[in-house]
């Protein structure tokens, strides 16, 4: 036998991590901890396929927009940009290194038209650093895609309220478009 797999996963509390195998893809079921200071916690996924000695990541990387922000800043450069424009992957580097200093805030959420539809997600780490803007798309967590990256809010998106309800960023693009 052969170790493929070895990394740490932030699973929260020592909640039980559920693993199950269907043919070459191993799934990983747990709760995640985020690093926002309003949810503190989501629904973690890692799914891999065992293929020719490798464990290499599948989709979906998360279960939720929030989750989906959450999960690719934690990536590292190259499998970032298997779930993101060129354009995003490319800011993955050094908005994963300023998002992570400190805690970040839910600023913003909207539903932007077009095809696909897209859902604007803006963070804050700390009230000094500029807000980022999250385009995020797909019809299905597998599908969801880091569409754009921004430092602006869409005018053209319809804004949702998430002062008192946090559940557009946690949940899933079938339930939000």
């Amino acid at each position: 036998m052969t170790n493929i797999l070895a990394i740490g996963v932030a699973a929260f509390n020592g909640d039980n991590m559920k693993t199950s195998v269907e043919g070459q893809v191993v799934t990983f079921d747990f709760t995640a901890g985020m690093s926002d200071m309003d949810t503190l916690t989501r629904q973690g996924i890692s799914r891999y396929l065992v293929q020719n000695g490798r464990a290499i990541r599948q989709g979906p990387i998360a279960t939720s927009f929030g989750g989906f922000i959450d999960e690719w800043l934690k990536l590292d450069d190259a499998d970032a940009a298997r779930w993101a424009t060129a354009e995003a992957a490319a800011n993955h580097h050094e908005l994963a290194k300023r998002l992570a200093k400190e805690a970040t805030e839910w600023r913003n959420v909207a539903d932007c038209p077009g095809s696909p539809p897209t859902r604007e997600i803006a963070v804050q780490a700390g009230e000094t650093e500029p807000i980022t803007v999250f385009g995020i798309s797909g019809s299905n967590v597998s599908e969801m895609r880091i569409m754009s990256v921004s430092d602006k809010i869409s005018a053209l998106c319809r804004a949702i309220d998430i002062r008192n309800d946090l559940s557009s960023i946690m949940a899933e693009p079938a339930d939000s478009h």
